[in-house]
């Protein structure tokens, strides 16, 4: 039997860091999709900007890009309205493509970023 860590430690410190992120993606009666982006900050109280990007199934181009989202008591939210050109819709399993999107959430203070 051992006794004992059998894994290096590691200890991670922050003053501030995005604890949760939360996206529900809604497509509207006429076929409009739109994005509720909602996001928590653990941490000291920040004070910053948080910057959101969403990028296509390519990942090469942004589709949006958000910046200065205001943040109160540690959370914040956005909602991203889309054009009819910017995103494809996603299918079910066996009736059409699936295209994946990546959204990027992304806090800076003064000094740096988290």
């Amino acid at each position: 039997m051992t006794v004992g860590p059998w894994r290096p430690i590691r200890f991670h410190t922050y003053e501030i860091r995005i604890a949760e992120v939360w996206a529900d993606a809604i497509v509207t009666e006429t076929l409009k999709p739109v994005l509720i982006l909602s996001f928590e900050l653990a941490g000291d109280e920040f004070t910053g900007t948080i910057q959101v990007s969403v990028r296509g199934p390519n990942k090469v181009s942004g589709i949006k890009e958000i910046k200065d989202v205001k943040v109160v008591a540690g959370k914040g939210s956005i909602t991203c309205a889309f054009g009819d050109d910017e995103v494809e819709l996603w299918y079910p399993v066996g009736y059409g493509k699936q295209p994946l999107y990546e959204i990027e959430v992304v806090a800076i203070d003064d000094v740096s970023v988290f």
